[in-house]
């Protein structure tokens, strides 16, 4: 068992303490935690924008990583030994330089509204503190939180905290297939199959993409590249008189997000265009392309997540192509002071 965590500002509760990550054996504890507020808080089986981890998920991801120790990352609350919250958090860098410390936690309802997710809340922070003290923020570190639409207590307790919306992600679905019919590409462009060597210009394709997009993560090729296992789920334009890669769509396949043995579901995880190339009708043809290539192995529905703040306004090219928003994801941040 993980040591004893002082909390200064934590409620006298009976039975109520606070310790780190014990390791394998407190992964069930926590999962309970995340199914109980899940269906509180009215988390979406299907969604693709946030989920309710299994035991086995939990276990993935509890590991060390770069920007992640859960030794020292990690805050359960237990209440008489049970499990009843944790915290966890996790850095990263965005592509202007920003250092991100995002805070996640979770309090079963029962024990909302005791001022348990506060202390956990102050608890990340600190800890966010101590890991900003390490990294060259130059001035540009945030604490990050997340509470989408129907997390109501996450809300009011950021808010609370001075916490401010930034941006939302918006998730969208599609299951609509009546009448979509593949539009041919626009004259001058071409598909064919991706192969393993197109994957640098890919990388850079999409990086171009976003070079004036807030809030996007800055990615290392070799950890993309070597995600990329199946290649037939890109659809990809080329240029074709100067075979320059212009356009991009994957959809990702899924087997039971709800129900392990449901039907395959799709995820539009990529839709990007160069600059010079867009408003030629290029991305919804790719996207079309790519939603009938996913219904023919048997995918019903897609969904996807965007920026509502995305510059080109890419959720109005989703809706004419028939997609319509699910649920709203703002994304909190507060100035991280030293």
């Amino acid at each position: 068992m993980a040591d004893t965590v002082a909390i200064p500002d934590a409620s006298r509760i009976a039975g109520l303490a606070f310790r780190g990550f014990g390791g394998p054996q407190d992964l069930a504890g926590m999962a309970a935690v995340r199914a109980v507020c899940g269906a509180y808080d009215q988390v979406d089986p299907l969604s693709v924008a946030q989920s309710v981890p299994t035991e086995a998920d939990l276990a993935r991801t509890m590991v060390p990583s770069e920007k992640f120790d859960p030794g020292q990352d990690v805050l359960l609350a237990t209440i008489a030994g049970r499990i009843i919250g944790y915290s966890h958090v996790i850095w990263w860098t965005e592509a202007d330089g920003t250092w991100l410390h995002l805070l996640l936690g979770w309090v079963v309802p029962e024990w909302r509204q005791h001022g348990i997710g506060t202390a956990m809340l102050h608890w990340a922070e600190a800890r966010g503190r101590t890991l900003a003290a390490g990294h060259p923020t130059q001035g540009k570190a945030f604490f990050g939180a997340n509470a989408s639409d129907t997390e109501r207590d996450s809300t009011a307790l950021l808010l609370n905290e001075g916490y401010r919306a930034r941006f939302s992600v918006l998730e969208m679905g599609f299951d609509d297939w009546a009448g979509v019919q593949e539009p041919p590409l626009p004259s001058g462009f071409v598909t064919r199959p991706l192969a393993r060597p197109d994957l640098p210009a890919l990388f850079a394709s999409m990086n171009e993409c976003y070079v004036d997009h807030p809030f996007s993560e800055a990615l290392v090729y070799q950890e993309w590249a070597d995600q990329q296992q199946d290649l037939s789920t890109w659809h990809v334009a080329w240029d074709e008189e100067s075979g320059e890669m212009v356009g991009q769509v994957q959809v990702l396949l899924r087997k039971g997000l709800a129900e392990p043995e449901g039907p395959l579901q799709g995820e539009l995880e990529e839709v990007s265009v160069g600059a010079p190339y867009r408003g030629r009708g290029l991305a919804p043809a790719l996207i079309v392309k790519a939603l009938l290539a996913a219904r023919a192995l048997g995918v019903s529905q897609v969904r996807l997540r965007t920026l509502n703040e995305n510059p080109q306004q890419a959720w109005r090219l989703y809706e004419k192509v028939g997609f319509r928003v699910l649920k709203r994801f703002p994304r909190y941040r507060k100035p991280l002071e030293p």
